[in-house]
């Protein structure tokens, strides 16, 4: 998708609050506690890694034309990631869930 000029330093923006302050560290060892590892992985990420996954997982949204309720969305390796059309992102690490619903 081509987001508009406008909101392009707003997800920039919010690219770097992600990394400045999503709990990495909590995932990390709730990852190296059930001892989940990555497909071609024979350790479990670090930190590092995990944000450079997440920052990957945030591009192919941003890049993503595939929208639900005006948002992008993606998941994959544990971590949801929802842009809504105002430039807002939001980061999730999701260790389970069930929804019973239409």
């Amino acid at each position: 998708m081509k987001w508009p000029i406008s909101l392009r330093q707003k997800l920039l923006d919010g690219i770097i609050e992600i990394l400045d302050n999503f709990e990495y560290d909590k995932v990390c060892v709730v990852m190296h506690f059930l001892n989940w590892k990555y497909a071609g992985k024979d350790h479990t990420p670090t930190v590092k890694e995990l944000k450079e996954f997440s920052i990957q997982q945030i591009a192919f949204c941003l890049d993503s034309t595939r929208k639900y309720n005006g948002k992008t969305t993606t998941e994959c390796g544990g971590f949801r990631v929802i842009i809504d059309l105002d430039g807002n992102i939001e980061l999730l690490f999701i260790l389970t869930n069930w929804y019973n619903g239409d």
